[in-house]
Parts: structure tokens; sequence; C-alpha cells
């Protein structure tokens, strides 16, 4: 394997961990969110939704 092509894995590998933990990190704010504030934040969702 050639430097361009490892350096290009890892790239691409860091850039997958990055966007997953980006979506499990705003899952887990939602569902706190939620949590705290029950059917406020599902309003509030659909109201940011619908503009």
């Amino acid at each position: 394997m050639s430097t361009t092509l490892i350096v290009i894995i890892i790239v691409a590998a860091v850039v997958v961990v990055a966007l997953v933990a980006l979506a499990l990190s705003a899952m887990i704010r939602r569902r706190h969110l939620r949590e705290r504030f029950g059917p406020e934040y599902e309003r509030m969702v659909q109201a940011e939704h619908s503009r």
C-alpha cells in the first residue's frame, strides 16, 4: 500500500467517526430536551418545521 492510500483511508475513517459522533450528540441532546420539556418540545419542533 502506498502512503497516500493509507492517509486517505485514515482521513476517511476520521471523517466517518466525526459524523457518527455528531449524530449521536444531536440524538442525545434531542432526547434530553424531550425529557426535560415534554410536549412543549414536540410543539416547538413542529412549529419550526412548518415554517
